[in-house]
């Protein structure tokens, strides 16, 4: 029983020194990838805010709600580099 065993450990070890070296790096990566999805929301929660302040014809709010949409792809930016991606084609 104990050589089973020991036979299923040494057939396993490689794996899970494989998982357990990608963890260093899975982690940073699906945090990313969750501010980026935040990130994401926020730029189109203030496009409908840009909508509704054109409609109002509340320019000075427009302007400001610009601002941040611009804030907010550089941040978009930044994310993706850090997670790999080239281009985000659609949000």
């Amino acid at each position: 029983r104990r050589a089973a065993r020991r036979s299923y450990e040494e057939r396993n070890k490689d794996k899970r020194k494989q998982t357990s070296g990608n963890l260093g790096t899975m982690i940073p990566r699906e945090l990313y990838a969750f501010k980026e999805a935040y990130i994401m929301q926020q730029i189109k929660t203030v496009q409908q805010e840009i909508k509704t302040h054109q409609e109002a014809n509340d320019m000075e709010a427009v302007f400001e709600s610009m601002k941040k949409l611009t804030r907010l792809n550089e941040i978009k930016g930044v994310l993706s580099k850090e997670l790999g991606e080239r281009i985000i084609l659609k949000m």
